[in-house]
């Protein structure tokens, strides 16, 4: 596992544009805003063509904008950060990425399992594998377009600044503030998918110390709904290995958006969070804040 990579400096002294590209906000706008312009540009090829969220021709589309992420972040650290790209290295990616898969998986299932068993859903036959396979794809290309920018860029470049506790905050009410834009979005959507999905994210993203994990979590909670459950949700297909309804109160079903933002959801999410900041206390993972000596 490697050392602290939110602490990681360049090993030359640095000249006067160097020290400019050295400030966090620099850094900030230098790798985020190409990153942010890829997804909004595959977005847009996507709806311009007309095509359906998590069909093969979307889903292909989504992987090649993730690609290009990948690719716009890997020059950005080797260039600005000047340093190798250890939050993506490939040694111990698979135990990640399983555990990430599982705990992802996990808590959607359970979520939409209780539901189910409080009598306010059910779950069909859907269409089978068949409709599930793209899903996979565009789960997992969006999640690793999205975790890039909002934990690899702004969360770890203001933790590094400003400490863990603010740096989760922020970050976490931008993710929220990305998913604003989705079809049906409330103010009580994107306060869940901020304190569940953004809080859940960096936690994993500090237990951890790289990206493979919170990339699986984020992966695994979509596939579950949309690929194998088939959760009605807004702007996207409904089709996957199962058909999944829910009705009853928007507070424990989520409302249009399904349980995705229900208060089941938020609260098994936020207990996950605990444990995996938990996990990052133990190891020194929390960067103090920037009124605290370091």
């Amino acid at each position: 596992m490697p050392t602290q990579i939110e602490r990681s400096v360049p090993a030359t002294s640095p000249g006067k544009l160097r020290r400019v590209l050295g400030a966090a906000p620099v850094r900030i706008v230098a790798a985020g805003i190409p990153l942010f312009a890829v997804m909004v540009a595959t977005d847009q090829v996507i709806v311009t063509l007309r095509l359906v969220p998590g069909a093969l021709a979307s889903s292909l589309i989504a992987l090649a904008g993730s690609l290009i992420s990948l690719a716009l972040y890997a020059v950005y650290v080797r260039w600005i950060e000047r340093r190798r790209l250890t939050e993506l290295a490939r040694d111990g990616a698979a135990g990640e990425l399983g555990i990430g898969l599982a705990i992802g998986l996990g808590l959607f299932i359970v979520t939409a399992g209780l539901l189910v068993l409080a009598g306010l859903g059910r779950i069909e036959r859907g269409a089978g594998l068949a409709a599930a396979a793209p899903w996979l794809i565009w789960v997992t290309a969006t999640s690793m377009m999205e975790e890039i920018l909002f934990r690899g860029v702004i969360f770890r470049l203001l933790e590094q600044r400003l400490g863990s506790w603010i740096a989760l905050a922020i970050s976490a009410a931008l993710f929220g503030g990305l998913h604003a834009a989705n079809a049906n979005a409330s103010a009580a959507s994107t306060a869940a998918v901020a304190i569940e999905a953004g809080v859940l994210l960096a936690a994993a993203y500090m237990a951890a110390g790289r990206l493979w994990l919170p990339i699986a979590i984020h992966a695994g909670w979509n596939f579950a709904q949309l690929g194998l459950l088939g959760v009605q949700r807004p702007g996207h297909a409904t089709h996957g290995l199962w058909s999944s309804r829910f009705a009853g109160p928007a507070l424990l079903t989520g409302g249009d958006w399904g349980p995705e933002i229900s208060i089941v959801a938020v609260a098994l999410c936020l207990a996950a969070a605990v444990v995996l900041l938990w996990i990052a206390k133990l190891r020194g993972r929390f960067v103090p804040g920037f009124w605290a000596p370091r």
